[in-house]
């Protein structure tokens, strides 16, 4: 479900959001990472929950279907299970501190803006 460009060299990376779009439910996070160098854009599309800081230090992402999220997401987003699409994907990013923060989105695109010596490409899910 994650591009393998958005994974590669996650660890030690540094998120920022950037913007949210509230019409089309999109939100664009920022990301530095520091092997490769690289920077690229997260969108993440249909955007039904999120707990996420404007900034953290990231250590890794993982991703899995709304139906699959463990207790520890269900007591930090207060919602009901009703609330949620069984096609929702929760997104779970990791920072460097230890907490562990939520997107639930139907889809993540990522978009590499800069990376020396290789054009900027896409991936997404």
């Amino acid at each position: 479900m994650l591009p393998v460009a958005l994974t590669r060299y996650f660890a030690d990376s540094q998120l920022k959001v950037e913007s949210f779009v509230g019409d089309e439910n999109t939100l664009a996070v920022r990301i530095e990472k520091e092997i490769g160098p690289e920077t690229g854009i997260i969108k993440f599309r249909q955007v039904a929950f999120m707990s996420l800081p404007t900034y953290l230090p990231g250590e890794s992402i993982r991703s899995r279907l709304i139906a699959e999220a463990e207790v520890d997401f269900w007591s930090r987003c207060k919602l009901d299970r009703n609330e949620f699409d069984k096609d929702d994907i929760l997104f779970e990013i990791e920072s460097q501190d230890g907490p562990v923060y939520f997107v639930v989105a139907k889809s993540l695109d990522y978009e590499i803006l800069a990376e020396p010596g290789v054009a900027p490409g896409r991936g997404g899910t």
